[in-house]
C-alpha cells in the first residue's frame, strides 16, 4: 500500500463555486473540471455540481500530498472564511440564504487505493478515538442541511477583504484568534452552542494581549479600540464628506457607545467564566451578533490601522450607528405592517450600505445624501 506522500490529492470545496480563477495572496480558488488531469480524484456519484478547488502557492491540483501544503491549505481556508464573514454577514433576508462555516468545508480527495474494495473515508472523532466513515455517507449528512452554494465570482467582490485582513499574517496567536472567530460561525443545534462564548472570549484575549501585552492587554483594549477608531474617523473626515457626516452622528454618543461595547464584551466574559469555571450553563449567547460583527472591525483597527481607507471608515461609522440598536433586534422584522411597509432588518441595512455607500459617495451623491439623512431614523440616533 502506497504512503500518503506517494498519492495525488486535490482540496475540494463542494459548496463554493466559481467559473474563473480567483487569485489571492499566497493561494487561489479555481473551478473544478471533471475532464482534467485531476478529475478522476473526485469520486463518482457523491458530489453534486462542480464546486471548486483551493491551491496554495507552489501546489497544483493533482500534485502529490505533502504535510506542508496540507497545513498551509487549511490556514488560507481560515483566511477565506474570515474575509467573507466581514463583508457578508448573513442575515434573515440574505439573498445567499443560510451560510455558516460549513459552507467552506474542504474535502481532501486523495488518490484511491489500487484495491477497489477500499472506499474513500472521512475521519471523525468523538473525543476519545477516531472513527472512519464513508465519504458518501458523510457528505449526504452535510447536504441534508441544505447549504446554499456560494459563488466566488470576481464581480461579486464577496472576498474583497481576504487579503486586506490577513495577507501577511503568520503569527500563530493571530491565526488562532482568526480560527476561533470562524468557529463561532459554525452551525450548532440550539442546545449545543455553549462553547461559543469560550471561543469568542479567547479570540478577544489573544488579539488584545498580542497587541498590548499580557499585563495590560485586557485593561486597555476597549479604550484603545475607541481612541483609534475615532482618531481614524476624524482623520478620514478631512477628505471624505460621507465619513464626516457619519462621524458627526456618532461622536456625541461616543461615551454611550463605549459603554455598550463594554457591556456586551462583559456578557461574553461572564458567560465564558460561568461555563468554564463554575459549570453553569446559559443559552443566552447561542447567537452572538454583536461579537460576530465587532471582532473583524476590532482586528482592522488594531492590525490594519494605517491601511484603512474611506471604505473602512464608512463601515466603522455605520457599525457605531448600528450599536444604537440592541443587538437582539438586529435581525428583527416587523410583520405586523403592510407588505409594502416591511423594513429590512438592521443588520442587513448595515451590511448593505457598508458595501454600497463607498461606491455611491463617488457616483450617486443624491442617493448618498438620502441615505445619510435616513440613518438617524433607521438606527434611532
Amino acid at each position: 500500500m502506497r504512503s500518503l506522500e506517494e498519492r495525488k490529492i486535490i482540496y475540494y470545496l463542494p459548496f463554493l463555486e466559481t467559473a474563473t480563477v480567483v487569485e489571492f495572496s499566497k493561494f487561489k480558488i479555481t473551478p473544478f473540471f471533471e475532464k482534467s488531469e485531476y478529475g478522476d480524484l473526485r469520486p463518482k456519484g457523491i458530489f453534486e455540481g462542480n464546486g471548486s478547488l483551493i491551491e496554495v502557492n507552489g501546489f497544483k491540483s493533482g500534485d502529490f500530498y505533502t504535510r506542508e501544503v496540507d497545513r498551509l491549505t487549511f490556514i488560507v481556508l481560515e483566511r477565506l472564511k474570515f474575509g467573507y464573514f466581514l463583508y457578508n454577514p448573513p442575515h434573515v433576508m440574505s439573498h445567499g440564504g443560510y451560510v455558516s462555516s460549513e459552507n467552506f468545508e474542504c474535502f481532501r480527495l486523495i488518490e484511491t487505493n489500487e484495491d477497489p474494495s477500499f472506499e474513500h473515508k472521512v475521519y471523525l472523532s468523538n473525543g476519545i478515538y477516531n472513527f472512519s466513515e464513508s465519504l458518501k455517507t458523510y457528505y449526504e449528512s452535510r447536504v441534508s442541511l441544505k447549504h446554499r452554494k456560494i459563488s466566488a465570482r470576481k464581480d461579486f467582490n464577496l472576498f474583497t477583504y481576504v487579503d486586506f485582513l490577513s495577507e501577511n499574517i503568520t503569527d500563530e496567536d493571530l491565526l488562532t484568534a482568526m480560527r476561533l472567530y470562524n468557529r463561532c460561525w459554525s452551525t450548532y443545534s440550539l442546545h449545543n452552542s455553549l462553547d461559543k462564548p469560550i471561543f469568542a472570549r479567547s479570540s478577544i484575549e489573544i488579539l488584545a494581549k498580542n497587541q498590548y501585552g499580557e499585563k495590560n492587554g485586557l485593561k486597555k483594549f476597549i479604550s484603545e479600540f475607541f481612541n483609534k477608531s475615532f482618531a481614524k474617523l476624524d482623520e478620514l473626515s478631512n477628505s471624505d464628506e460621507t465619513i464626516k457626516r457619519l462621524t458627526a452622528l456618532v461622536t456625541p454618543n461616543r461615551i454611550e457607545l463605549e459603554n455598550v461595547v463594554t457591556e456586551h464584551l462583559e456578557r461574553i466574559k461572564m458567560a465564558r467564566h460561568s461555563y468554564a469555571h463554575a459549570g453553569v450553563e446559559t443559552e443566552e449567547l447561542t447567537n452572538m451578533p454583536f461579537y460576530l460583527l465587532w471582532f473583524p472591525l476590532f482586528w482592522i483597527v488594531l492590525l490594519n490601522y494605517e491601511k484603512m481607507t474611506p471604505v473602512e471608515g464608512i463601515r466603522l461609522g455605520l457599525f457605531f450607528c448600528l450599536l444604537k440598536v440592541n443587538p437582539e433586534r438586529w435581525q428583527h422584522i416587523d410583520f405586523n405592517v403592510l407588505p409594502s411597509n416591511i423594513k429590512y432588518p438592521h443588520i442587513r441595512t448595515y451590511a448593505h450600505y457598508s458595501r454600497i455607500l463607498p461606491i455611491w459617495a463617488k457616483t450617486n451623491p443624491e442617493e448618498t445624501d438620502m441615505v445619510l439623512k435616513a440613518i438617524p431614523k433607521w438606527f434611532d440616533i
